[in-house]
């Protein structure tokens, strides 16, 4: 019996290589050097994030090198599925991560406010909650 798996990696890569639905260029609150961009692309499997990073801290109170991505709405003052986007490893400063969700769309997150956060439980962070430090923000556009 043969099982014939169908992977979507094709399509994702192909997706990848084109201009993102929407995205939100991010630059470091307190550090000029932190920049990166998080990039997002409707499929019909859902939303696909990517994001990319440069001028990361290194172990600076992050002994474990782990940065999150979070979504939220500054009126509302929420996270907005935070733990639907990568957890990121840092390394020497870069990192690089992408995620698939079908739990928000792209218009449920247009203008809304895409932060990294940093520092104790970041792997499970969200802006209200003091779970961590954000590091660096832009707006989704």
């Amino acid at each position: 019996m043969t099982t014939l798996i169908n992977s979507f990696t094709p399509a994702f890569a192909q997706r990848l290589a084109r201009r993102p639905n929407a995205w939100a260029a991010m630059r470091g609150q307190e550090n000029s050097r932190l920049v990166g961009t998080l990039k997002l692309y409707q499929t019909t499997a859902g939303v696909v994030a990517a994001a990319e990073f440069w001028g990361l801290p290194q172990n600076e109170g992050n002994p474990k090198g782990l940065f999150k991505l979070c979504i939220y709405s500054e009126s509302e003052g929420e996270g907005v599925l935070a733990a639907e986007l990568p957890t990121l490893l840092g390394n020497r400063g870069y990192a690089w991560g992408a995620a698939l969700s079908s739990r928000f769309t792209i218009r449920d997150v247009m203008g809304c406010t895409a932060a990294l956060l940093v520092g104790p439980g970041s792997e499970a962070a969200q802006p209200s909650g003091g779970a961590g430090e954000i590091i660096a923000r832009g707006t989704i556009k």
